[in-house]
């Protein structure tokens, strides 16, 4: 493995274990990734929401007290300076947050 890939996977599993961190602590914030991780994600499953705004990865992490359950959101902001970044949530919030215009099965 290049040193580079072994960094990227240190900063992947760091970026999910803060993403992680904040849902158990209820705060809602989201966590600033690499535009490389981010379209690892949107290549991995079919996204259960994706639009022009960002997508949801389908497979949950796990369920919350309600049985809903809590999937990745992803979002990119578009421009010269644009971000990808990650956060947990429900579908609902993801819809809410993604927009109406997303497609999916779910």
């Amino acid at each position: 493995m290049k040193l580079r890939d072994k960094f990227y996977m240190q900063d992947r599993e760091r970026w999910m274990r803060e993403a992680e961190l904040n849902l158990d602590a209820g705060v809602p914030q989201w966590t600033r990734v690499s535009s490389r991780f981010y379209n690892e994600m949107l290549e991995v499953l079919p996204p259960a929401i994706h639009n022009r705004n960002g997508f949801v990865m389908p497979e949950p992490l796990r369920h919350n007290d309600e049985g809903k359950a809590i999937v990745m959101i992803f979002r990119q902001s578009q421009g010269p300076m644009g971000r990808s970044e990650m956060r947990y949530g429900t579908l609902a919030e993801a819809r809410e947050i993604l927009g109406p215009d997303g497609f999916g099965s779910l």
